[in-house]
Parts: structure tokens; C-alpha cells; sequence
């Protein structure tokens, strides 16, 4: 006999099945018939949530994009004000959270499997990119400056760690200052930006 959910809190039990799929089978492994199983209930259950595995990923997505925000925010809230040193929290956090949860960042990077116009996914990418992008418009004088700027810091950070996570970089410090190498990256990218 499966044990019930209340109707409430199902979208709860398979969002937490998921995360626990995605974590250990990593994005293959996570149905909607594997989160209705873990979560102990019927595979028809999820319905009324997921209609489909793309907005199952989509609300995954959503968590994981979440989970980083927060860590970001509260590691901006710990940094000193100047612009650098807030840009450094911040990439030292995508870093870790990539680290720590490869298959979660490898999701948040696959647009492909995501609803793009889900309004929950659009509401989080901005917040994710408000911390980047008021930093960027600090560092460089003119709007279309300051979004070149954040462009390239943010596809050099995702790109770092998308490198770092799937085993392609050979070492993790920059041989000349000997510094984290997405450190040493933030270095290049910033050179004369104070």
C-alpha cells in the first residue's frame, strides 16, 4: 500500500524526490514515474503538478536556481562593499555550489529541458542575474558596457565551472599566482576595471 501525501504538500514530496534522484542518477534519472515512487505515491498522482518531465525539470531548476540565489545573497551580504570583492563572493559561490552539486548546476545550464516561458523560471533567472548585473553597472561606465561586462562574467563563470564539474580542467589553481583559477579568470576579465 503506498503512503498518501495530503494535496498540499505532494508538489513538496516529489520536488524533494527529485532533488535526490537528480543528486544520485544525476538528470536521466529524474521521471516522474522515479519521483512518484520515491515519494510513495501512484504514478498518476504527480499530474495535477507535472504534467510533463519538462515542467518537473523546470520546477527542479527553479529549486536549485533558488538555493544558489540564496547562498549568493548571503555571501554578498558577508563581502565588502567594493565592487571586486563582491564579485569575488559571488563566483566563489557558483564554484562551490557547483562542486558540491554537479547535477543541480548541470541542470540550471540545460534550457533545452526547461519550460522557457514558465513564469516561476523567469522570475528567477532575473534574480539570479541582479546581483552580476548591478555589479557589472558599478565596474564600467554606460549601460551597454556594463552588459558586455556581465555577459562575459557570467559565460566565463558557467563556463569554468561547467569545465570544472565535467573533469576538463588539470588543475584547479592558476601556476603563476597560484590563486583558485576561476579567481585568477576574475582577474583577466577585470584588469583595468578597478
Amino acid at each position: 500500500m503506498k503512503r498518501g501525501h495530503h494535496h498540499g504538500d505532494l508538489r513538496e514530496a516529489l520536488l524533494t524526490a527529485g532533488q535526490h534522484l537528480l543528486d544520485r542518477e544525476g538528470i536521466e534519472g529524474v521521471t516522474i514515474r522515479a519521483c512518484a515512487r520515491s515519494a510513495g505515491v501512484s504514478h498518476a498522482a504527480p499530474i495535477n503538478h507535472f504534467p510533463d518531465r519538462r515542467a518537473l525539470l523546470t520546477a527542479l531548476a527553479v529549486q536549485c536556481m533558488d538555493q544558489l540565489d540564496r547562498q549568493t545573497r548571503d555571501a554578498l551580504a558577508l563581502a565588502e562593499p567594493a565592487p571586486r570583492a563582491r564579485l569575488e563572493a559571488l563566483w566563489d559561490v557558483s564554484v562551490a555550489y557547483g562542486q558540491a552539486y554537479p547535477n543541480r548546476y548541470r541542470l540550471m545550464g540545460r534550457a533545452d529541458l526547461r519550460d522557457t516561458e514558465d513564469p516561476a523560471l523567469k522570475d528567477m533567472l532575473e534574480r539570479l542575474l541582479e546581483p552580476i548585473a548591478a555589479l557589472g553597472a558599478q565596474l564600467v561606465p554606460g549601460r551597454l558596457a556594463a552588459r558586455s561586462l556581465v555577459l562575459a562574467l557570467c559565460a566565463a563563470l558557467t563556463g569554468y565551472v561547467f569545465m570544472m564539474i565535467d573533469g576538463n580542467l588539470a588543475t584547479a589553481h592558476d601556476p603563476d599566482s597560484g590563486q583558485p583559477l576561476h579567481r585568477a579568470i576574475l582577474d583577466l576579465l577585470l584588469a583595468g576595471q578597478g
